[in-house]
Formats: C-alpha cells, structure tokens, sequence
C-alpha cells in the first residue's frame, strides 16, 4: 500500500514537471516569434506623412497608422497656421525611415497679438521706431493740415491705440501737415504724395 502511494505521487509529479516542461516549451516559442516579428518590423523602412498643417490629434492618428511615434517639442506663434497645428517636422515628409521612429513636431500657438500704442501727439519718425520694434509695419500715411498739431505729428492710428492686432500687422498713420497758414507748411513745401483734408481748417 506504501509503495502504491509513492508510486502515485512519482507519477503525479512526473505529469507536472512534463505539464511545466511543455508550457514553458510553447511560452519561449511564443516569446520568439514576437521578438523576431519585433526586429523584422523594426528593419522596415517607412515613408514619412505629410504633418505640417494638421492638427497634432490628426497627426498622432496619421503617424500610429505608419507605425511611427511623434513627439511634442515646442510651441511657436505663427499667422501662417492656426493654434494646435503642426507648423514643422523633422524628418521632412517623403524621407523614408525606419519603422517606429519618432517624428519630432513643432505646434502652433496662434498669432501673437500686439497690443496698438497711444501714438497720437508723437513724431513720425519716433512713431516709425516704437512699431518696429513691437514688429508692427507702417502701413498707409495719410497727411492731413491741422491748425492744432505741428508738422510731422500723427493725429491717429488705424486700428486705433488699445486694439489687438497679429505680429507683423500694419497700422495705418494720419499725420499732421501743420497749419495751412504757417510758413513751414505752405503749399510749396507740400510733396505731391500728402493727402489733404481741408476740413481741419473749419474745427
């Protein structure tokens, strides 16, 4: 009867360690097929989409259909494109890359809005320097006679002080001839370019 017992349980382990064995057996087959899957897809070589002007939501859907991964660097302004859209990427698109390699994106924040300074009652040219340097341009300059401001001294702006506009925006100048009466801003002395307006001359 002792020895039916021993025999029992030799067999019952045997089973075991056979039952491990084979487990163990298909796990590393299993293991190894997906490695090899792993390195052969690796080895491929993949066209990189066109992200710029996609969202990055967009973007990261485009580029996990490719096999390839994307990575948020940094957020730039930019007029050209808007807020959340991919502005650059490295590598360009149509560079052929391996698979599950990561494309390395720019995002836009929007336009950087530039608030419009009080400018009226200043010189022109001192006008011209304080909107360069916030990266705004001079647009039209419309010169008008006025009995109360000198030569040279901007009346108002377009879009007015306090307005928002994009870098880069221009802003459109009205700027005083002096008193059509003076010397100094007689009609000989105007350019064939200067706009008058005659009705300062009745405020």
């Amino acid at each position: 009867m002792e020895n039916r017992k021993k025999l029992i349980k030799k067999i019952v382990a045997a089973f075991l360690v056979a039952g491990i064995v084979i487990v163990l057996f298909f796990l590393g087959l299993f293991s190894t097929d997906i490695v090899m899957k792993l390195v052969v897809d690796h080895g491929k070589e993949v066209r990189v989409p066109q992200l710029v002007g996609l969202t990055y939501s967009r973007a990261t859907d485009i580029c996990k259909d490719n096999k390839l991964y994307i990575q948020d660097l940094k957020r730039e302004y930019s007029s050209a494109y808007p807020e959340g859209c991919v502005i650059e990427q490295n590598p360009k698109d149509s560079s052929l890359v391996k698979r599950f390699r990561t494309i390395d994106v720019v995002i836009s924040k929007g336009a950087k809005l530039i608030k419009v300074p009080l400018l009226s009652g200043t010189d022109l040219e001192l006008v011209k320097e304080q909107l360069n340097a916030l990266g705004l341009k001079v647009g039209k300059i419309s010169k008008y006679y006025n009995q109360k401001m000198d030569k040279n001294i901007v009346l108002s702006s377009v879009p007015a002080a306090g307005k928002d506009v994009e870098m880069g925006g221009q802003i459109d100048l009205d700027v005083s001839l002096g008193n059509l009466n003076s010397k100094s801003s007689g009609s000989s002395s105007k350019s064939d370019d200067d706009k008058v307006n005659y009705e300062d001359l009745f405020e």
